[in-house]
């Protein structure tokens, strides 16, 4: 006997002989009547009834957002090396940040031995991207700690060892495409 597929009328699940099998929809549906049933069904006669639809409908939106298989397409992964008249740059990071027609959210990384990397769900925007490096070297000079540090305590100074022209003022500009970027930067700090 094969195991035909039965429909419903409504978005419900799809049964075979032996299981059920859900759709995204029929998820959606039971996501919807379950939370109707359970959160704005008890406050139907209740004097706050308009404020509970309105958060619920709100609610159902972002669910419906969630559920309607938004994704990160314009992201992208970049990995790379960074550095600083030839030597490797350790303990920095690396921002990039929009610029122009590009869309989305700035992504940064930190910078160990030399090398980054922003994996794709945390990913670039794709298109021009202005980048920023910085890295806070120390100087070999000590100064007085302040508190909560015990009394007598000294902490290193350090300082930016990038100049703003690859930082605050940045000049770095990378065009991100869709995918895997790598994306290397040798800068010279004269």
């Amino acid at each position: 006997m094969s195991a035909e597929m039965i429909s419903c009328s409504w978005p419900g699940p799809l049964k075979t002989r032996d299981t059920w099998k859900w759709s995204p929809l029929s998820r959606i549906w039971a996501i919807y009547a379950g939370f109707m049933q359970s959160v704005i069904l008890p406050f139907r006669t209740s004097s706050i009834r308009g404020n509970v639809g309105r958060h619920a409908w709100v609610l159902l939106t972002v669910l419906l957002a969630m559920f309607s298989g938004c994704s990160n397409s314009n992201r992208a992964a970049v990995n790379g090396k960074v550095t600083l008249d030839g030597q490797p740059i350790e303990g920095g990071t690396i921002s990039f940040i929009p610029t122009g027609d590009t869309v989305g959210s700035p992504a940064w990384s930190k910078i160990e031995e030399g090398r980054y990397a922003i994996l794709g769900h945390e990913g670039l925007a794709v298109g021009i991207n202005r980048v920023e490096v910085r890295w806070s070297r120390k100087t070999g000079k000590k100064m007085p700690a302040i508190a909560p540090a015990p009394a007598g305590a000294m902490m290193e100074i350090t300082a930016e060892a990038v100049p703003v022209r690859y930082n605050t003022q940045s000049e770095l500009k990378r065009d991100v495409q869709q995918g895997e970027n790598t994306l290397d930067f040798k800068l010279d700090s004269k």
